[in-house]
């Protein structure tokens, strides 16, 4: 976990366990440089074993089933019993029945409100407060060769691994 001073966005490609080529991964952290202003701090990371990108937050967190589609709000209790078992094993290896339907997916599969994710590769914009547009979200899914979703942290805390630079 990185203890950051000011807001940060993780930009994640939407498989978790995606790791695009090493030259795509210089060529999308180049590029982003150029999306951001100066000051903002970019980085690139990878890790042997997806990730929980994001924080749980226990007043409305709500999981979005990825079989039927339905939105289920957390208490309180279940927020914190999800986030231990989130940081027990990696998420592609947690089991998760879902409330709504019953289904037993990869907790890695299930959708989150507000957005938690899950990857093995991402990239970082550090001591920020604002996110990246959708045509720069686009350019460097072109880059790495994948779809991609950003998520912006705030509070100072950003919950996954430190990143390469």
């Amino acid at each position: 976990m990185a203890d950051l001073s000011e807001s940060s966005v993780e930009i994640i490609p939407h498989d978790p366990e995606f790791i695009p080529p090493e030259n795509a991964q210089v060529r999308a952290l180049e590029a982003l440089r150029t999306f951001v202003a100066d000051g903002d701090e970019c980085a690139k990371w990878g890790e042997d074993y997806v990730q929980v990108i994001g924080l749980l937050r226990s007043e409305d967190q709500a999981i979005v089933c990825p079989h039927c589609q339905e939105k289920t709000f957390l208490d309180k209790g279940d927020v914190f019993c999800l986030g231990e078992e989130l940081f027990s094993a990696p998420p592609t290896d947690i089991p998760f029945i879902m409330p709504c339907c019953g289904a037993e997916l990869p907790m890695s599969s299930v959708g989150f409100d507000p957005i938690v994710g899950f990857a093995q590769f991402g990239l970082r914009i550090s001591n920020t407060n604002r996110t990246l547009s959708f045509e720069q979200i686009k350019k460097l899914g072109e880059i790495l060769g994948c779809a991609l979703t950003q998520i912006q942290l705030s509070d100072g805390v950003s919950v996954g691994p430190e990143p390469d630079a």
